[in-house]
């Protein structure tokens, strides 16, 4: 009986768990999803202090913001006839600092420049700009 319920065990064990790959299968495909930085930028000048990193990785690009600000910051980030807004950034930070990343999505690295506008309220307050430089 105890040998029938192990059985029994292994069988819903790997039925749920599925086949695995052999290790040589998986070797190297776990670092392959880290995005590699691509362009970054100092944000100063204002009340909006931080930085902005441009990233890529097998889902295509996107935009790491880390800021400082007195109260919420709006960040418009347009490109190429795209545009993303992201709202409140720092919104429910008590210090006034945040981080996001926006993915940027149908943006190829072309050789455009990413335009970021910081607001607060409706009021630019700063201005910064990344380089998606043109793939090889």
């Amino acid at each position: 009986m105890l040998a029938g319920l192990l059985a029994a065990g292994s069988i819903v064990y790997e039925t749920v768990r599925g086949p695995a790959p052999g290790s040589r299968e998986t070797a190297g495909t776990m670092a392959a999803d880290a995005p590699t930085t691509v362009d970054s930028v100092v944000v100063g000048g204002g009340p909006v202090t931080g930085h902005a990193t441009l990233y890529c990785d097998k889902s295509g690009l996107a935009v790491g913001l880390e800021v400082t600000a007195p109260e919420p910051v709006d960040v418009l980030i347009s490109t190429g006839g795209h545009s993303f807004r992201v709202s409140g950034l720092g919104s429910s930070s008590p210090a006034g600092s945040a981080r996001q990343t926006v993915a940027l999505p149908g943006v190829r690295m072309q050789g455009e420049a990413i335009e970021l506008s910081f607001l607060i309220g409706e009021r630019t307050v700063s201005r910064a700009t990344l380089h998606a430089p043109p793939r090889p």
